[in-house]
């Protein structure tokens, strides 16, 4: 029975110290970005009726963590966070006047599937632009994704935008359907022009479907669109690829220095996404850091329909992609997040009789914004040495007439400056 009693299972972890500030730190700035955004913050329970995800079409359901409560029903954790947003809208919000946006920060959970970077559990920040359709919604989409990166500290990304109705129109026009179907979306995805052979002589491919694959797995130029639009010769892809030119060109004026391309292969859960998409990339990175786009459909199944956009991220991507950027500037992660200094922090010992004082000291220490630990045991200098050869705490000593700096590291009482009246004083104007 004690088998696993020191292991944790797969696909979930500790956070220890500088991780937890880390990620408390991301949390906070998320949380500060999309407040000032104007966003409306929504919550949701971590455990959902698996009613919310029977149908499939919004997870995959070797992807939920299932069980039964009390009375027999089927429950889950959240996979996500839009349906059960989308759940909110269609009750308790039903009144509620649209457009409107939202975000959310909250754990999601899901066997190791692509979303999750093989984390089972992690935290996931989204927006959701609901009632919102147009090239304006997708645009304005986009920019809080880049202002939400660049909340974070991250100085390196790039969005590849994309859209998948046109697709689902080529592939009608094409007549291609099941086995074929799937093989031609793999291939795109994947950008594998050297199957496109294999492709044709398995399912006799017409010169004009092989061209138009071509171009849609090597053309990143606005060029792309006109092309081919014209050689589809079907107004839907047309206004659907306009449409993406909008988008791109509206993006474009809003920000001219955003790192953006044009990718025809984002055709990630086509049943889902109903037009444009994007991912956004970073370097350190071999999957998506940040991924969104349009999903007019999903609002009707809570009987609320209405058009929406929108992108999510989990926090553990921006952390890895932070911790590249750092590796690379031979800074560290909690620099970046300009937090290293809150790990450190005064320890005081004290002997029983002057507790009262000890207390009094903490207190004028956490005035002066260092955050202070009281210890629970009389001091013993061994101890004292063995926890400041292990951290950056300064150590305290407290007796009935003196307080004593017992690490030297930042401190130099030698010099006369670093009593603890001036201890306190350079906390208190941030200059230690």
């Amino acid at each position: 029975m004690n088998k696993w009693k020191y292991f944790s299972p797969e696909g979930v972890r500790d956070l220890l110290p500088a991780e937890f500030l880390a990620e408390e730190e991301l949390r906070r700035r998320l949380t500060e970005y999309l407040h000032q955004s104007g966003l409306r913050g929504l919550g949701t329970p971590e455990i959902e009726f698996y009613d919310l995800y029977a149908s499939g079409r919004f997870a995959p359901q070797e992807g939920l963590f299932k069980f039964i409560d009390e009375r027999g029903r089927i429950l889950c954790l959240r996979y996500d966070g839009t349906i059960p947003l989308a759940r909110v809208l269609g009750t308790s919000l039903r009144e509620h006047q649209l457009p409107d946006g939202f975000w959310y920060l909250g754990s999601v959970f899901r066997y190791n599937e692509q979303g999750g970077g093989k984390l089972r559990a992690f935290q996931q920040a989204g927006v959701e632009l609901i009632g919102a359709g147009g090239t304006r919604a997708d645009a304005e989409a986009l920019r809080l994704a880049s202002g939400f990166l660049a909340a974070t500290g991250l100085q390196e990304y790039t969005f590849a935008l994309g859209e998948v109705s046109y697709f689902k129109y080529l592939l009608e026009n094409w007549q291609l359907a099941g086995e074929a179907e799937a093989a031609i979306i793999a291939a795109v995805q994947s950008q594998a022009v050297a199957a496109l052979p294999t492709l044709t002589a398995s399912y006799g491919l017409g010169a004009d479907i092989v061209r138009a694959l071509e171009m849609i797995m090597t053309r990143r130029d606005i060029g792309v669109l006109e092309d081919l639009s014209a050689l589809a010769g079907d107004s839907r892809v047309r206004e659907a690829l306009d449409n993406l030119g909008a988008v791109y060109a509206a993006v474009r004026q809003i920000d001219p220095e955003v790192n953006l391309v044009l990718d025809l292969t984002l055709l990630q859960s086509m049943e889902y996404y109903t037009g444009t998409v994007f991912k956004a990339y970073a370097p350190g990175l071999a999957y998506p850091l940040l991924s969104g786009g349009r999903y007019d459909n999903v609002l009707a199944n809570f009987s609320r329909p209405a058009p929406a956009t929108g992108f999510s991220s989990s926090l553990p991507f921006i952390l890895r992609a932070l911790s590249w950027q750092a590796k690379n500037r031979d800074e560290d992660v909690l620099d970046i997040l300009g937090v290293s200094d809150k790990l450190r922090r005064a320890r005081i010992y004290y002997a029983l009789p002057a507790y009262n004082r000890a207390v009094e000291l903490s207190r004028e220490l956490i005035a002066a914004s260092l955050p202070t630990l009281l210890d629970w045991e009389d001091y013993d200098p061994d101890t004292a040495e063995a926890v400041r050869e292990v951290s950056d705490d300064l150590l305290l000593y407290v007796d009935l007439d003196d307080c004593r700096v017992l690490n030297g590291a930042d401190f130099d009482l030698s010099r006369g400056t670093d009593s603890l009246a001036g201890i306190i004083a350079r906390y208190a104007k941030g200059e230690a």
